[in-house]
């Protein structure tokens, strides 16, 4: 319930997801939806 309502307040959604499961992971889903910018940091690591 509160990530969604930071989704639903955020124009931009910074995340760092590594896993499809979790509450951030559902939070991201939530705002694929609702068509949010969403930026995972995870993606642009270096290894």
């Amino acid at each position: 319930m509160r990530n969604k309502n930071m989704v639903e307040r955020s124009e931009l959604v910074i995340c760092y997801i590594e896993h499809n499961s979790g509450g951030a992971s559902e939070a991201v889903r939530y705002a694929k939806q609702t068509k949010k910018s969403i930026l995972n940091i995870a993606e642009n690591k270096d290894n």
